[in-house]
């Protein structure tokens, strides 16, 4: 068995985190959204943008779901690797 190299593990990890800052960043602007339709504010946008944001905000929001298995991944396989390679 092969341990994931250093840089797919950064990589996967640098990946999980921007995404869950972009899902957040999203929601934020989603939650104004709804703010603003439900106090009747002037600067409401059309239906449009806030379901595309909202889609955006899930397409987002689940590529950060994975890019965070695949990093929980990557560290459970070099901590599973150095375990083998210690005992034996």
């Amino acid at each position: 068995m092969q341990s994931p190299s250093n840089s797919e593990t950064l990589m996967y990890s640098i990946f999980a985190i921007v995404l869950a800052v972009v899902t957040a960043v999203l929601a934020v602007f989603e939650v104004a959204e709804i703010l603003a339709i439900l106090l009747n504010s002037e600067t409401k946008r059309g239906g449009m943008v806030f379901a595309y944001q909202a889609f955006l905000m899930v397409m987002v929001g689940y590529a950060g779901v994975f890019f965070t298995v695949r990093a929980a991944n990557c560290w459970h396989d070099r901590s599973k690797y150095r375990k083998t390679n210690a005992s034996s």
